[in-house]
């Protein structure tokens, strides 16, 4: 471990120390309701462990809810994390050097705050080598991802305490839009929440939830043809 790697890590996780107010209150409800809605507690824990994405979890979550068939669940679940796959091939050229495992490790755990905060920070400047990158990188999900992975175990446990009789199904779309509402900051996210909710609604119809995934990749549709739009706009185009 480098003295840049140390310099940044020590920088990236202060700097991601505030997340942690909005990820305990998320994780533990996630577990709660992971074991309201029949999942063991390992399996709530392994859940998080091997999505590592709020928005995907409560998304399956809530689809296994009302019986929907686990593909389907799994399926939407990809579907809501389609947008780490574009965080992913924006953020790779700023890893280039780095090895296999390095990589692994860090795809792993890329997470919207940690993307945000450093793919900002990368473009800036402040964070020249790989090392430094990798260290700011690092030091944010310290304190966010093991939070998510602690939180979401105590809330499970917890869940495993709550009487059967005191149903918690209305936490799931409430943890759900508080966790995808702060994502809302620019026209194409807008307008991919506003046409995937209102193609949900419209085909709610379908069975086996398939209106829900359906509305998902119409949404992201929605979202990419608005981003495409706004780039070939007359004003657009002379300001680059």
């Amino acid at each position: 471990m480098t003295a840049e790697f140390k310099s940044s890590y020590v920088k990236g996780f202060v700097a991601g120390l505030p997340l942690i107010i909005a990820y305990v209150p998320f994780a533990l409800v996630f577990g709660v309701v992971a074991v309201d809605a029949g999942l063991a507690v390992y399996e709530a824990i392994a859940m998080s462990a091997a999505v590592v994405a709020g928005a995907a979890q409560f998304a399956v979550l809530g689809l296994l809810m009302e019986d929907a068939p686990v593909a389907i669940a799994i399926l939407a679940g990809v579907a809501v994390n389609l947008r780490i796959a574009m965080y992913s091939a924006s953020i790779a050229e700023h890893w280039r050097g780095a090895s296999f495992w390095q990589r692994a490790v860090a795809a792993y755990v890329l997470h919207d705050q940690a993307y945000g905060m450093s793919i900002s920070r990368y473009v800036e400047g402040k964070e020249k080598t790989l090392s430094n990158k990798f260290g700011w990188y690092f030091g944010v999900l310290t304190p966010t991802t093991s939070t998510w992975f602690i939180c979401t175990t105590i809330g499970a446990m917890l869940g495993a305490q709550i009487p059967a009789e005191w149903s918690l199904d209305f936490a799931v779309p409430i943890a759900f839009i508080a966790i995808t509402a702060p994502m809302l900051k620019k026209l194409p996210h807008v307008m991919a929440a506003l046409v995937g909710v209102a193609a949900s609604l419209a085909l709610v119809w379908l069975p086996l939830g398939f209106g829900v995934l359906a509305g998902g990749v119409l949404g992201m549709a929605a979202g990419v043809a608005t981003e495409i739009w706004m780039d070939r706009r007359p004003g657009q185009r002379a300001a680059q």
